[in-house]
């Protein structure tokens, strides 16, 4: 066995199966045929800690090791898990395409990581035939048993070793494959332990896979929801709320819609749910209502909203007691919170450009002054520095300050108050034009959304006018209200376009998708 200075990543999923092997791993519905809530498929951290050793075993067999890339073509399972610690394990780089993106950015993605070996089922291996570049892989199937396969040695690497390259949705442009390194998962690990730790005795439910992979380092019983996690908006939230009951779930993790469907199952029912410590929401804006329903839904757990990105996770977290508890008018937009304890966390002039400084100048330069509104970026060691394939995106959204250290691009527009609290205006590129300057849409569109019949209200600005975008019925009341607030902030000659169906990104089915509200804009309506 390596020493406990190995840098490799898989070192705490090892030590987690020493301490807790017959403790359940990972459980998870047929989310592939989903028919209902019931757990499918479930093993114990030696089962996982088993398979492993055996596609590590598989991998070094066909000559794959240090630095090779490792495209995982294998569904949402417990090989899943084990076909990419495997990876990591011997020192290789695991590579997950965009999940259900269609052939076209499935081939983008091969052709960006280049991958030496592959991973699948017998089914999903025949997909390299549609890619001559990955006919040459060497391939690994799991789900074959061997036996004799030697104790897994980890592979030596460096912190700034490759361990895991992800795609990101694409929700702001072509999707990017971000590389994870084994001292970035590492990093983040020990960063979401420390900021929000997890009891001996919790078991989690969590819509975000590479979320389990942090679970599975503390050695946490890890359950995923019975729902298509390409297709959050289709949740059943009877299955779910059963699932929380069934496996005892202490702790839940997931995006705004998700917890917004199981909040309002258990309300409409009248059946609160105990038994949840802890809720995390993130992957999208969350609003006071959301958080008012969660308080009723779940009494008994504390519920956190948490800020980040496939880049950087976390950045920033609030309890939403504390949120709960602010007058409407301390309300500056939508909630990120205070920084996270691993992260270095600046607001800088917004630019929808690349950011390069000058000679002499420094990054601390580009800070605009509390209460303003500024572009967020974060630095740190939980931090992705790099995309593979795609140097465009690295130049515009990475910037490299006067000492070498590599600063993430959130693309969120935000201001901090008085006590230090971050708040989401905007995207960068789509702050509406005012009399005094650049106005943060999310502060207008959330007093627009106070009217009883606007479910949602979304600025847009195209071709040099401001179009109101409005989801739901409203009244005559409800627009006389609307065109006061628009009036108010400078804004009397707004278009507006009710009756429309606001169109979201794909993954999270919450954050608005302004590509596709652009093209609507084109055709003339909704």
């Amino acid at each position: 066995m390596p020493s406990s200075a190995s840098h490799n990543f898989v070192r705490f999923i090892r030590d987690a199966a020493s301490r807790h092997p017959e403790r359940t791993a990972l459980a998870l519905p047929d989310i592939g045929r989903l028919r209902g809530p019931e757990i499918a498929e479930r093993a114990s951290f030696s089962d996982l800690w088993r398979r492993i050793e055996i596609l590590a075993a598989t991998l070094r067999r066909k000559q794959v090791g240090l630095g090779d890339r490792v495209l995982v073509l294998v569904p949402l399972s417990v090989d899943l898990y084990a076909a990419v610690l495997a990876a990591m394990a011997i020192g290789a780089v695991a590579v997950l395409a965009p999940a259900g993106s269609g052939l076209k950015p499935f081939r983008n993605a091969v052709a960006a990581a280049r991958p030496q070996g592959v991973i699948g089922t017998r089914a999903t291996l025949r997909l390299r035939w549609l890619v001559p570049s990955l006919w040459s892989a060497r391939a690994v199937r799991t789900g074959i048993q061997h036996t004799g396969s030697p104790p897994l040695e980890l592979a030596e690497v460096g912190s700034g070793a490759g361990a895991l390259l992800t795609f990101t949705s694409g929700s702001t442009g072509r999707p990017k494959g971000a590389v994870r390194t084994h001292g970035t998962l590492s990093a983040q690990h020990r960063a979401l332990d420390a900021s929000h730790p997890v009891a001996d005795t919790a078991v989690a439910l969590t819509c975000f896979p590479v979320v389990a992979l942090h679970h599975l380092c503390c050695g946490t019983p890890t359950v995923l929801p019975a729902v298509d996690l390409k297709d959050i908006s289709s949740v059943r939230p009877d299955w779910v709320l059963r699932q929380l009951a069934s496996e005892r779930i202490t702790d839940l993790t997931g995006p705004p819609p998700f917890v917004q469907a199981l909040a309002d199952h258990a309300l409409s029912t009248g059946a609160p749910v105990e038994g949840l410590r802890q809720i995390g929401i993130g992957g999208g804006p969350v609003g006071r209502s959301l958080l008012e329903a969660a308080a009723k839904a779940f009494p008994s757990a504390v519920t956190a909203v948490i800020y980040g990105s496939t880049e950087a996770e976390p950045v920033a977290s609030v309890h939403a007691s504390e949120l709960l508890a602010l007058p409407a008018e301390e309300i500056r937009g939508y909630p990120a919170g205070f920084d996270d304890p691993a992260a270095r966390v600046m607001l800088v002039r917004v630019e929808d450009a690349p950011v390069r400084l000058e000679e002499g100048e420094r990054l601390a330069d580009l800070a605009v002054a509390d209460g303003e509104w500024g572009e967020v970026i974060v630095s740190g060691s939980h931090v992705v520095e790099r995309y593979v394939g795609a140097p465009e995106e690295e130049e515009r959204n990475k910037i490299r300050d006067e000492a070498g250290t590599v600063w993430h691009r959130m693309g969120d527009v935000a201001c901090r108050d008085e006590r230090g609290m971050l708040w989401l205006g905007g995207r960068v590129g789509r702050m509406i034009p005012g009399a005094h300057g650049p106005m943060a849409p999310f502060p207008l569109e959330i007093a627009i959304e106070r009217q009883p019949d606007i479910s949602r209200a979304v600025l847009h600005v195209w071709r040099g006018n401001v179009v109101l975008w409005i989801e739901g019925t409203p009244t005559d009341e409800d627009i006389g209200a609307v065109r006061a607030i628009l009036a108010h902030a400078g804004l009397p000659d707004v278009e507006m376009r009710g009756g429309v169906r606001i169109p979201v990104d794909p993954r999270h089915q919450w954050k608005v998708d302004y590509a596709a509200l652009d093209r609507m804009a084109q055709k003339g309506g909704g």
